[in-house]
């Protein structure tokens, strides 16, 4: 197995593992083919390796029956990052929710990390909400590390400063994809403890000033407040993008804010009533010393 690109079947032990006893048998690379239908997994592997799914793999091992000793040559290639998507193994919000799920999404799908020593390696491959979380957890350190928040703010902070996915409604990624980076922008959607009491006695969140709006055909209005978290007086404005068979009014359009200061604006939809698809949507505002904050809706019937 010396210097060979060693053709594995997935299944037996764990794909890490085959990688494993490729290098310690000499191997310098793995292709690892499934066996039947499957996922194709990224994994921090032992030597360079592919992973085909079942079509693939199949004509891979044809092509190798039929070309014994051909000699492979590996050569490095500068990847380009592929465009951003909501994993389909992602749970989606319930459009007959009490609120909009989720609030934002975050990179959980091949994600390198690092790994306690006592697991024998320093680095790995995770792929799941556990990645997404530690993504989410960082943001909100780093607002922490700026400014003591109420937890209710930062979650405002770190959730309406996303990046819509293309492709995705509002109920696969709520405000989008989390950025890399602390948000910037100076406005804010608190939510006190005792409004969520409130809400949860009486079973009815629709009200509760969560960044995000879902609306019904019995509740096509709804509220929301505002706060300029910043030290400064800012002129904020805001604009309703991306629905298609609603149309969607926000009032006031802009407001101007002391430090401190909050106003509540209100979001009415009208259009075609009865069952339909999904309309979705976002509010966006803008603050005039910059800084974007994206409030997504979702208008079900």
């Amino acid at each position: 197995m010396a210097d060979r690109v060693v053709v594995c079947v997935r299944g037996g032990i764990g794909r890490i593992d085959k990688s494993e006893a490729v290098a310690r048998a000499g191997g310098r690379a793995m292709v690892l083919v499934n066996p039947r239908r499957g996922a194709v997994s990224a994994d921090f592997h032992a030597v360079p390796t592919v992973h085909l799914a079942a079509r693939e793999g199949r004509r891979l091992v044809r092509w190798v029956a039929r070309h014994p000793g051909t000699r492979i040559r590996l050569g490095r290639v500068d990847a380009s990052p592929a465009p951003r998507r909501a994993a389909g193994w992602s749970a989606s919000g319930d459009p007959r929710g009490p609120v909009l799920k989720p609030d934002a999404i975050a990179d959980g799908d091949a994600v390198l990390g690092a790994l306690p020593g006592t697991s024998g390696r320093s680095w790995g491959v995770f792929t799941g909400s556990s990645a997404a979380t530690a993504h989410a957890a960082g943001l909100a350190a780093l607002v922490l590390g700026e400014r003591d928040l109420p937890a209710a703010v930062v979650r405002s902070l770190v959730t309406t400063s996303a990046q819509p996915v293309r492709g995705a409604s509002v109920l696969e990624q709520g405000s989008g994809a989390l950025p890399q980076r602390a948000p910037t922008a100076h406005l804010a959607l608190d939510v006190p403890l005792r409004a969520w009491r409130r809400a949860l006695r009486r079973h009815d969140l629709v009200d509760l000033n969560t960044s995000s709006v879902l609306l019904q055909a019995r509740r096509p209005v709804a509220r929301r407040t505002v706060t300029n978290i910043s030290g400064r007086a800012e002129y904020f404005s805001v604009t309703a993008r991306g629905f298609t068979t609603h149309r969607v009014r926000v009032q006031p359009l802009a407001v101007r804010l002391a430090p401190g200061q909050s106003a509540t604006f209100t979001v009415t939809a009208t259009g075609p009533s009865g069952p339909g698809r999904l309309d979705d949507g976002e509010l966006v505002w803008l603050g005039a010393r910059g800084g974007v904050t994206r409030v997504p809706v979702a208008i079900t019937r």
